[in-house]
């Protein structure tokens, strides 16, 4: 691997216009002729397209996997970016890709259905399975089973490498997203029409089925059709506050559940009631006003708890960062980072909150006052995953730009 030289910075041009934010576009500072600051300690450039997912084993094997766009997935050592093995078998983009809670195991899932589980050491494929196509793919907390939600809404359950099969049946919506409960005897799954199931997992059996009020004019009059769920997390038992849910939707609201009855507790939004922006435009020699030309996205791209259990962020597509304060459900802090936020995660070891956003910069936020402290940048455009070691030593990206990135705090 050779030595990544840093480059300089070059100071901001004289007239600096400021992109318009449609809260999905990528913005391509290399391609205006800008150089980026590469503050990365390790570059992974095996990709040949985007890398959508990245983890780290929580083993202290320095053993990270990606996928991408590539069809192919690779598990590497994020100290020296030596690539051990390839995960083969794919024939459709790896969209999800993770380590098993002992380290033992590791997942690599396709666009197309195919989900196949590899010894972390020695690569050896120990199990696979074809299904439809997948929304999520997520590990128990502490045994070897995986679970994965897909377009039908059906769920299933695995025990690796055996494979002994449960399904829990879809209710007519596709699943999106889902956390296994801290206990892990539960998984809470959300879906397209805007519900949250909470499922037994011994029992496949439904423990409670959240459904949003549906007031507003989007919904059709059968409620067939809510805010799409986008992402969630739970709160830790015996944790302040324990017994929480929250999931973030795709027209900006946030809402938190008691994770035992189901019942709302609070929610707030990041569009304030408004889904489109109206922008002005010039067609020919005459200007048009107020015609809804662009649709802004307030999208809720990431939600996380922290680990105190006392404040919950969510990050949205059109570039803020809310901190919700639990105890006195109020808003702590609204922030603008300046690009869209495509994933949130805390630092238990300094706390704080770490984002990703899709002009390549990763922010760290001082929770408390709301204000960036940190900065670090080397991807070109999206950032569309991240995670941190368990020592808090390192910050591993993956990028649209087709790396992925070792960072060291």
């Amino acid at each position: 691997m050779e030595e990544v030289k840093l480059k300089e910075d070059l100071p901001p041009p004289e007239d600096e216009d400021d992109d318009e934010i449609s809260g999905v576009e990528n913005i391509n500072l290399a391609s205006e002729g800008v150089d980026i600051m590469d503050d990365s300690k390790i570059i992974f450039e095996m990709h040949s397209g985007s890398v959508f997912s990245v983890d780290v084993a929580k083993n202290n094997s320095c053993l990270v996997v990606t996928g991408g766009e590539d069809d192919k997935a690779y598990v590497w050592n994020y100290e020296t970016a030596q690539c051990l093995f390839e995960c083969t078998g794919h024939t459709d983009s790896v969209t999800f890709c993770s380590f098993s809670a002992d380290g033992k195991y590791v997942m690599t899932a396709d666009m197309a259905g195919g989900v196949r589980v590899f010894a972390a050491v020695g690569g050896q494929c120990v199990w696979e399975y074809e299904c439809e196509e997948l929304e999520w793919c997520e590990w128990h907390r502490s045994a070897n089973v995986l679970f994965a939600g897909t377009s039908s809404g059906d769920v299933y359950m695995w025990m690796i490498p055996i494979g002994a099969c449960k399904i829990y049946a879809s209710h007519g919506s596709k699943t999106t997203c889902a956390k296994v409960s801290s206990t892990g005897k539960e998984i809470v799954c959300g879906y397209e029409d805007g519900s949250v199931k909470k499922w037994d997992l011994k029992g496949v059996s439904t423990l409670f089925h959240y459904k949003p009020s549906l007031l507003s004019d989007d919904v059709d009059d059968e409620g067939s059709d809510g805010d799409p769920v986008l992402c969630m997390d739970l709160l830790n038992d015996g944790t302040k506050n324990g017994n929480l849910v929250v999931f973030g939707t795709e027209n900006g609201a946030v809402t938190l559940l008691n994770s035992q009855t189901g019942k709302q507790v609070c929610s707030f939004t990041f569009s304030n009631g408004q889904k489109n922006i109206a922008l002005k435009t010039t067609q020919g020699e005459s200007e048009v006003e107020g015609e809804e030309i662009c649709e802004v996205s307030h999208a809720v791209e990431s939600v996380a708890f922290s680990p105190c259990g006392c404040y919950v962020a969510a990050g949205s597509v059109n570039g803020t960062l809310c901190i919700w304060d639990i105890s006195l459900q109020r808003m702590r802090h609204t922030c603008n980072s300046g690009a869209g936020v495509t994933k949130l995660i805390w630092n238990s070891v300094e706390p704080n909150i770490i984002s990703s956003g899709l002009d390549g910069v990763i922010r760290f936020w001082d929770h408390k006052k709301g204000e960036i402290v940190q900065e670090i940048t080397g991807h070109v455009g999206n950032i569309l995953d991240v995670v941190m070691t368990s020592d808090g030593r390192y910050i591993l990206t993956a990028g649209d730009d087709c790396t992925a990135r070792v960072f060291e705090k």
